[in-house]
């Protein structure tokens, strides 16, 4: 029967631990750098297309609801990426708000002139329905359900690594100091 090689001095298992700490935090950094590049690529494609909404809006002289609808979804899209960049959270709801603004700029968009109900408009304003109702369960339950979080790049790197604290001490640390 084949025996585990148990390695010679005790210096060698600290030292494995102190290289897989360190490899571990390297990653949760790269992750951080790498949302906030993300983020940013988002929010200024969000920024551009506003603009170039409000570019051919201010061309056409003209402004319809349905352009401002357009730019009240992009406001959200903006505050959406703003609330992830603060608190490392992603808020469903925004999207839900985006989905109801969406399918409301629809409706108006195809809403026939001679005002008759079809399937397909009752269609959007179900779905309009289900979204609302979303949004209120979501409400309900976040505000029974929830911790407060930290903030932060702290807390990015807290919830990435899984932490738990136990007697003061985090999972590495005891890792740590067992040796």
């Amino acid at each position: 029967m084949p025996q585990s090689k148990i390695p010679e001095g005790g210096n060698s298992m600290i030292e494995y631990k102190e290289i897989k700490y360190r490899a571990e935090k390297i990653g949760y950094e790269l992750v951080y750098w790498f949302h906030l590049t993300i983020l940013f690529i988002i929010g200024a494609v969000i920024l551009v297309s506003a603009l170039k909404a409000l570019d051919k809006i201010y061309s056409s002289g003209q402004t319809t609801v349905e352009d401002i609808l357009l730019l009240f979804i992009y406001l959200e899209l903006g505050a959406m990426v703003g609330i992830y960049f603060t608190t490392s959270r992603m808020p469903v709801n925004f999207l839900l708000y985006v989905g109801i603004t969406a399918l409301t700029r629809a409706i108006i968009g195809n809403l026939p002139h001679d005002h008759k109900v079809s399937m397909d408009l009752l269609i959007l304003v179900g779905a309009i329905l289900i979204l609302a109702i979303t949004v209120m369960v979501l409400k309900f339950s976040s505000s029974s359900f929830t911790v407060k979080p930290k903030k932060g790049r702290e807390a990015l790197f807290l919830r990435r690594n899984n932490r738990k604290k136990v007697d003061g001490k985090s999972r590495t640390q005891r890792a740590r100091s067992t040796d």
